[in-house]
């Protein structure tokens, strides 16, 4: 067993308590096939009584195991999902799977970490961190096997050029033309020291 919902001693019931608590269960906007909250929803829903009985069954009602453990309702398929292998730091990016499955995408050390919901087609877009590093994502729905990918997106840093100069819009062969640059790491604003442009293969 993976989860136990009743009573902690032996006790009275009734009906209605096991009907309050698998109709929230069902429901995919309260219970939505965790233990947990269907139980903490069928409590909510609870008309408070004055006999002593009546809230002893009540309080007494708990949940052992983790409450929030998705409940399989019919054979487990397996989860599809398409994701960049490298995206570039603070851009979006788009993962698709399948519809309204939770997605979570983190780094090593957490300081990134978000969870979406993918909409009714299967996509959710998200914003890289301005940092590079190495991205798991983990992705959840009901009936599916879950999919873990751990250091699957790299994240890159890449040049912003923001200014350009020329000594001369015009060129003629055999003359010589300066060209300066003014590059930065999309990530900070520093400034690229030491960078290399590359013309036809050549760097400059």
């Amino acid at each position: 067993a993976i989860a136990y919902v009743g009573w902690a001693r032996v006790t009275w019931t009734d009906e209605q308590t096991e009907y309050r608590f698998w109709d929230e269960f069902f429901n995919q906007e309260t219970g939505n096939f965790r233990p947990g909250l269907a139980l903490l929803y069928a409590k909510r829903n609870w008309y408070p009584s004055r006999a002593q009985w009546v809230r002893k069954v009540h309080t007494s009602w708990h949940v052992l195991g983790d409450p929030e453990t998705p409940i399989w309702t019919a054979k487990p398929k397996y989860l599809y999902v398409i994701y960049p292998s490298k995206v570039w730091v603070g851009k979006s990016y788009t993962i698709e799977t399948v519809p309204n499955a939770t997605i979570c995408i983190f780094d090593k050390n957490k300081k990134y970490y978000q969870v979406i919901t993918a909409d009714n087609k299967g996509k959710a877009t998200l914003t890289a961190p301005k940092y590079e590093t190495k991205l798991s994502v983990v992705i959840t729905a009901h009936n599916y096997f879950p999919k873990e990918l751990y250091d699957c997106v790299t994240v890159e840093d890449y040049v912003i050029i923001d200014k350009a100069t020329v000594t001369d819009f015009r060129c003629d062969i055999g003359t010589t033309q300066t060209v300066a640059f003014h590059a930065m790491w999309a990530s900070n604003n520093s400034h690229v020291i030491g960078g290399r442009i590359y013309i036809n293969g050549t760097a400059y």
